[in-house]
């Protein structure tokens, strides 16, 4: 699994392939951070207290 940019590869974490492969697959839609949470850790999501781990995987 390789991604690239404008001729660049780039290095992603599973989560982070992961995230990208939701994403675009649910290209023209919102996506929660719920959805996002629970396609990416599934039942562990419900372990968790909020959503910095989203936000670690999805920066501007």
């Amino acid at each position: 699994m390789k991604v690239t940019l404008n001729d660049n590869q780039l290095t992603l974490t599973r989560k982070e392939f992961d995230l990208l492969v939701y994403l675009l697959s649910n290209k023209n839609k919102v996506v929660t951070k719920n959805a996002m949470a629970e396609h990416l850790w599934g039942d562990e999501m419900d372990l968790s207290d909020d959503f910095d781990f989203i936000y670690t995987h999805v920066k501007i």
